[in-house]
């Protein structure tokens, strides 16, 4: 009986995990480099992580993609459970959907080959900032779950 205790909390350590959500961002950092203005850069980016912890960092991936309503078929976005592309909604309206509005998927196969996962993606209205070297400064425009 104590071994399957043990054996029940290392797998669901391992389940914790899979429950991670993705945040997509569109991010702009800045450093100062001398006297001047300081050199700016932007991107798109993507954190996964617990729902209740950080919202991102100066150290995640870039995202292949711009917007909650652009696919590109070509390249996946990488998942706690695997890599899939993103496919946005027949009918996605980025500027006039409402928070929590189902934006699209992102459906792949998972790590090891042991089946298929999805996650549902919804718009999301949120910031966030970081400071490391540089100042990041991002705004959380869609918010992915596992379906």
């Amino acid at each position: 009986m104590h071994f399957s205790f043990v054996y029940s909390l290392l797998l669901s350590g391992f389940a914790v995990t899979a429950q991670d959500i993705g945040r997509f961002a569109f991010c702009n950092s800045c450093i100062q480099i001398g006297p001047g203005a300081p050199s700016c850069t932007d991107g798109h980016y993507v954190h996964w992580g617990p729902e209740d912890g950080e919202k991102g960092n100066c150290n995640d991936p870039p995202t292949p993609f711009d917007s909650a309503c652009e696919a590109d078929s070509s390249s996946n976005i990488d998942t706690p459970l695997g890599s899939g592309p993103y496919s946005p909604v027949p009918d996605c309206d980025a500027g006039g959907a409402e928070p929590g509005t189902l934006m699209g998927s992102i459906i792949g196969l998972r790590e090891g080959g042991t089946g298929v996962f999805k996650y549902d993606c919804f718009k999301e209205q949120d910031t966030f900032t970081d400071f490391c070297p540089l100042a990041f400064a991002c705004n959380i425009y869609l918010i992915c779950r596992q379906a």
